[in-house]
């Protein structure tokens, strides 16, 4: 007996594709885990940058940077076009997926 295969219709018009492969006894061989990217992600924000270098001094020169940002939105669509999700100004996962409505860092050198 050969393998057997599971299959998904392609979103693309072409052929389709195998998910997970089994062995002539049942087991899982494979799977193909390709991920998509299916939903939409909107941020509208607005970003402000300033540079300074002083002047070549005896010592050297000293040199500021400062950067800032106000999300204006952070709207998650799903494919579908019916959940939408706001995420401005809140957290899934603390602190590596955070959306602060504002953000800033400054560098001295």
């Amino acid at each position: 007996m050969g393998a057997a295969a599971f299959f998904l219709p392609s979103s693309c018009g072409g052929e389709s594709a195998p998910l997970a492969v089994r062995t002539a006894n049942g087991f899982i061989n494979a799977i193909d885990g390709t991920l998509q990217n299916l939903d939409s992600i909107r941020t509208p924000r607005v970003d402000l940058t300033a540079d300074y270098r002083s002047p070549e001094r005896g010592i050297g020169s000293f040199g500021v940077s400062l950067n800032a940002m106000r999300l204006l939105k952070y709207v998650l669509s799903a494919s579908n076009g019916f959940v939408v999700i706001d995420r401005k100004n809140t957290e899934c996962g603390s602190p590596d997926q955070a959306f602060p409505k504002y953000n800033g860092n400054a560098a001295l050198d």
